[in-house]
């Protein structure tokens, strides 16, 4: 099942006695017993009252709820000698000696049976915690698991067996304070001769404040159906807001010490040092290493900060520092650098270094003239010689030339061998390539090329000509690989060809680039042609015009426009460029004003002037009409016939007719395409009539009306 939401752990007022500090390592939780104010005497004289603390343990479970405390332990004062030296050790005795300058086993004594003062105790800690859980003011947890949250109860039992909750805590098991890993040691000098080397350097603490959460953290639900395994490593995943709001608390300086370990030629680290660095004058926590060593033995430092309890940082946090046992007297250097000039470059050579460790390897450095030296390269120590590509002709260059060392050492050569040079042997050029015409080149060209890097390359050569085998050099050398030609005179009729070559400092010139052509774009002088012949048939438009090719070798066609009361604007028709002197306009309308123009077209494109406009107007043609009709008297009028054969361009046929006794004829009736008959109803029983026929297409053209008819009216018997 799972388990959803989540507790927030409200922080208990509980009324204590004391406090209780934890350290936790990786070698378990160390429980420092502290009271609320060390400073006062009764602090000490209920120190002294005190039989022993009961130290019990509750573990955080998933559904974020402690266990009921268990008892891990308690505290145990030592009151004799004996009891002291198996709690800590001979060596911690002759310690606690030292620190508090006890002459004899006897004033030993004395103080295990006199000293209660928080203050006086306490400050052992920082040498071992041995000597606080020996004096019973600590308790280290070491029955525990990495990453678990617990709780600790310490519970105050007198000398009567009287109890009483002294302090309750939380903590992340075997988690130290991260903010230790933030104490930076840092290196400043190291002091060699043959037979010591000295290490300095520096701790810097973290100035930046600690943001923490206001509310205790909560587990977020975790699948109960996993294995306990499975739920733990969950559980410590989530540990990190834990740690960060039990775990992690400023660092004081004068609360941490710091164990300095080395190896001599990696045969093993010893502790060599632990103490506590105090602020110089200027604020800064000086520490250092002084090792006694042999001869070219390589000694490697490296300092771990610990706070109280001998709680360490992340020993992979500490840089660990090495040097070589070595004296400025005793190891050889380079002392004299020889060389020559070869082709494109300069060769210099010295004696090979010894095959030693301590040296970083080779610096050479070069000045050109008066300026100031340039790091070429550095070498590798077991290197003699150096080859110079970057060189440019006539320069006169210094080279010098010097053994490194670890550059925080105090072993260096101070002044490098050196030897002055000068490069004047190269060989020929390469020729450039991908030579081009800058797209934005209008009436003036841009050229531009690429072009193999070379020291000895003294600049370009460009070529002009009106043929491309033809070319003939401007004079001017050019240091870029871009050259804007202003000196030529330009026109839209004249193509111009260009190369270009490289020369070396020796004057020695390179085969040709490539050749490009350039020609000006800008109004042509063409001319058009200077009349437009034209003719209708079949509805198509047939024009022509002179040939203008034969005249100016430059055109190339013809552009052809035309406009219309259809279309008021000139637009080309046709194709761009027509290349023949004719041409067929299928999309002529007759009975439509239009106006032609034409313009001859150059082979780059370029279009001309254009002619004068030419007017084209042919009217329409009026439809063809009836040919014929018939005429008969019907009982109900005259009964109007004509032939069968509709044209799909006929929309409709008019009726004409007069009215007797006038001759004159007047629209009688429209009757739609598809009918081929008309009754006329409006005559009367007699008289005589007039009859004609018109035809409109469906572009509303009427043709002529057709011949006229005659016919009598007279009312035919009925039968």
């Amino acid at each position: 099942m799972l388990l959803f939401g989540c507790f927030r752990l409200a922080a208990q007022e509980v009324s204590t006695k004391g406090a209780i500090q934890v350290y936790p390592s990786e070698r378990g939780n160390l429980l420092s017993i502290l009271p609320k104010d060390k400073e006062t005497a009764s602090s000490e004289e209920l120190l002294k009252s005190t039989a022993y603390f009961k130290i019990n343990r509750a573990e955080l479970l998933l559904t974020n709820k402690f266990k009921s405390y268990q008892n891990v332990g308690q505290t145990k004062r030592s009151k004799t000698v004996a009891e002291l030296r198996a709690a800590v050790t001979s060596q911690g005795i002759n310690g606690i000696q030292k620190i508090k300058n006890l002459a004899s086993e006897a004033s030993v004594q004395h103080y295990l049976a006199t000293e209660y003062h928080f203050d006086s105790l306490l400050v052992l800690g920082f040498f071992s915690h041995k000597y606080l859980e020996a004096f019973g003011i600590a308790f280290n947890d070491t029955k525990v698991e990495e990453g678990v949250v617990y709780s600790y109860q310490a519970i105050r039992v007198d000398k009567s067996g009287k109890e009483e909750l002294w302090a309750e805590t939380k903590i992340v098991s075997k988690v130290p304070n991260p903010q230790l890993n933030g104490i930076k040691i840092v290196q400043d000098t190291i002091i060699s001769n043959d037979s010591t080397v000295v290490f300095k350097f520096h701790a810097d603490f973290p100035i930046a404040g600690l943001s923490k959460s206001e509310t205790f953290p909560a587990y977020a639900p975790i699948n109960t159906r996993l294995s306990a395994k499975e739920q733990k490593k969950r559980v410590k995943e989530q540990n990190t807001a834990f740690v960060n709001y039990l775990n992690s608390f400023p660092i004081e300086p004068s609360k941490v010490a710091f164990s300095v370990y080395y190896q001599e030629n990696q045969a093993g680290w010893k502790l060599l040092s632990k103490y506590q660095a105090m602020p110089d004058t200027a604020g800064v926590f000086r520490l250092g290493a002084f090792v006694k060593t042999t001869p070219e033995a390589y000694v490697e430092v490296r300092i771990i900060p610990e706070t109280f309890g001998g709680v360490t940082s992340d020993p992979d946090s500490s840089e660990v520092v090495g040097a070589y046992a070595i004296s400025q007297s005793s190891v050889p250097l380079i002392y004299a650098v020889s060389g020559q000039d070869s082709t494109d470059c300069i060769k210099i050579k010295w004696q090979k270094l010894p095959s030693k460790p301590y040296y970083y390897g080779v610096l050479i450095e070069r000045a050109e003239g008066n300026n100031e030296p340039e790091r070429l390269s550095i070498a590798s120590n077991d290197t003699d010689s150096f080859i110079d590509y970057k060189i440019k002709g006539g320069s006169i260059y210094t080279y010098q030339v010097k053994a490194l060392f670890n550059p925080k050492q105090n072993v260096a050569q101070r002044v490098p061998a050196t030897t002055v040079l000068s490069g004047t042997t190269f060989s020929a050029p390469l020729p450039p390539y991908n030579l081009r015409i800058d797209t934005a080149s209008k009436k003036i060209p841009t050229l531009k090329w690429d072009a193999v890097e070379s020291n000895s390359r003294f600049g370009f050569v460009v070529y002009r000509g009106t043929k491309p085998d033809q070319l003939s050099h401007l004079g001017n050398v050019v240091k870029g690989t871009e050259f804007t030609d202003s000196t030529g005179v330009f026109s839209a009729r004249v193509k111009m060809y260009y190369a270009v070559v490289a020369q070396n400092l020796s004057q020695d010139t390179s085969d040709f680039s490539n050749v490009v052509a350039f020609k000006a774009i800008m109004p042509l002088d063409i001319a058009p042609p200077m009349y437009l012949n034209y003719k209708l048939a079949n509805g198509d438009l047939f024009l022509d015009w002179p040939e203008m090719r034969a005249k100016d070798k430059l055109i190339s066609g013809y552009r052809l426009e035309r406009r219309s009361d259809l279309d008021t604007v000139f637009k080309a028709i046709g194709p761009k460029t027509i290349a023949t002197n004719f041409f067929t306009d299928t999309t002529f309308k007759q009975g439509y004003y239009h106006e032609y123009r034409i313009a001859s077209v150059a082979d780059d494109g370029q279009i001309g002037n254009f002619s004068m406009a030419f007017e084209v107007d042919f009217p329409k043609e009026l439809h063809e009409g009836v040919s014929t009709f018939s005429l008969r008297n019907t009982t109900k009028g005259v009964l109007i016939q004509w032939p069968s054969a509709a044209l799909s361009t006929t929309k409709e046929y008019v009726i004409y007719r007069n009215d007797p006794p006038k001759a004159q004829l007047r629209k009688l009736a429209t009757v739609p395409a598809g009918n081929f008959e008309y009754n006329d109803k409006t005559v009367n029983d007699s008289g005589a009539y007039l009859y004609a026929m018109t035809i409109v297409a469906q572009d509303g053209r009427e043709s002529q009306k057709s011949k006229r008819k005659s016919l009598k009216r007279s009312k035919p018997t009925k039968l």
